[in-house]
């Protein structure tokens, strides 16, 4: 085979590459639509995904998968049979909303483990240690897929990391691991000693997923030089993609520009959109702040706390591309809580790509330090205001001129292009996974404490 060929063949080529991931492919909710914007495209029949959730798939982008959840695990100490399920296209549930199925007690316990309290990791670690989930099952299922690569979204639950673990290590399969936030890093000040039983544990497990990863994908710029250092990788950037086709969208010019923000309400960001919505009304007692969220508790509590905020519910993905190309100004917020700004340091909210790529103006608002605001200041793509002080001059100025939002709004799309191409990293992407499947990475001898 000559070179020539060679190198097309190695550009078409897709490994089979077995996901292991908390949430279940999406196009809309946070790290589901990140998955599903890393793999649209890729052969069905070369996709499979091993997920630790209750939710059901919405999407045909994969047709193969396998859920294990802590109620199957929980239930397997006295009941006999294996706990999961493996789902096919005909589970696939298009007509959903939302992937999010459960209900009830189930919901609430789900809410309630939002708080990420110490105890909770420490239980929840405990349960999938002792509980059966690598069933004879789930071997057959992926012994039947025959994957090439494993690709693992990472996240701050310990059990996770060992389930990649064990089957990288039994199929002998090379690992990729995608760390969209930073969970070793980050430290804090606790009084609970099982917070530092549980970091100890985290990190040791962190570390050894470390020596067997043979590629890290990072999620933004400072994350990657911190973690190559630390680790003496070489990983790669890749910021969410966006689908949208960038163009300027033709707005009516009103009196009483449309401001919204669609997203999560996690991490404090309502009381921030308290703050805006107050600030809104202060520059135009018309003025109301569009809320789209399926977060319902707290936005109660943001509409308790503000007037001039209208909530919309939950929106699918078709929805979401409407609001934001119709909307005047899209916002993005961030904590401004010292604990959560620690902990929030390197994230890059999935709706920033496609706040980018929408062909409007972008308001942003949060501490400088955290990534994604200080990539939006950086790059001059969102009018961005990091104190309470310079909140409302900053809105004001961007309320008034239509001008200026053009401007935010065609450097965005620039930008958009140069890092949020979905086509440029689906590609970088797929490189990236069929060296890694081709070739293993020598484990490190030594790792950071």
């Amino acid at each position: 085979m000559n070179q020539g060929a060679a190198i097309k063949n190695e550009r078409e080529a897709f490994p089979r590459v077995l996901v292991v991931s908390h949430n279940v492919f999406s196009e809309t909710s946070s790290m589901g639509k990140t998955l599903y914007q890393f793999f649209e495209g890729w052969p069905k029949e070369k996709l499979a995904q091993l997920y630790l959730h209750t939710e059901m798939p919405t999407t045909h982008i994969c047709e193969r998968y396998f859920r294990i959840t802590d109620f199957d695990v929980l239930h397997s100490f006295k009941r006999r049979g294996e706990p999961g399920k493996s789902l096919g296209a005909g589970d696939i549930r298009e007509d959903l909303v939302s992937e999010r199925v459960d209900e009830g007690a189930q919901a609430a316990l789900y809410q309630w483990g939002r708080n990420r309290k110490p105890y909770m990791y420490l239980g929840r670690n405990l349960l999938w240690r002792l509980g059966k989930w690598y069933t004879q099952k789930l071997r057959d299922w992926v012994r039947e897929f025959q994957p090439e690569v494993l690709f693992f979204a990472s996240g701050d639950y310990s059990f996770a990391y060992r389930i990649a673990l064990k089957i990288a290590e039994e199929f002998q399969l090379p690992l990729v691991t995608y760390v969209c936030d930073d969970y070793y890093i980050c430290r804090r000040f606790s009084v609970s000693p099982l917070y530092y039983l549980y970091r100890r544990q985290f990190k040791s497990t962190f570390r050894k997923t470390a020596k067997r990863t043979a590629s890290f994908v990072y999620i933004c710029d400072p994350m990657k030089e911190d973690y190559n250092r630390l680790f003496g990788t070489q990983g790669m950037t890749l910021m969410t993609p966006s689908s949208f086709e960038r163009i300027i969208p033709q707005k009516e010019e009103r009196s009483v520009p449309v401001v919204s923000y669609v997203g999560s309400l996690g991490y404090d960001r309502w009381k921030v959109l308290a703050e805006v919505a107050k600030a809104l009304r202060a520059i135009d007692s018309r003025q109301t702040l569009h809320v789209y969220t399926q977060d319902i508790k707290r936005a109660e509590k943001l509409t308790g706390l503000a007037d001039g905020v209208e909530m919309h519910g939950a929106v699918n993905a078709r929805q979401v591309e409407q609001i934001l190309r119709s909307s005047d100004v899209m916002l993005h917020v961030e904590s401004m809580d010292r604990i959560y700004r620690r902990r929030i340091k390197y994230s890059v909210s999935t709706k920033v790509a496609d706040a980018l790529a929408s062909g409007t103006c972008l308001f942003a608002y949060g501490p400088e330090e955290i990534a994604s605001i200080r990539y939006l200041s950086e790059t001059k793509t969102a009018c961005v205001a990091t104190d309470q002080q310079e909140l409302e001059p900053a809105l004001r100025e961007v309320l008034a001129s239509s001008e200026k939002r053009m401007e935010y709004a065609r450097r965005a799309l620039e930008q958009s292009v140069e890092r949020h191409d979905a086509v440029k990293n689906r590609e970088r992407f797929r490189q990236l996974l069929y060296k890694a499947s081709q070739k293993e990475r020598e484990p490190h001898e030594s790792t950071p404490d």
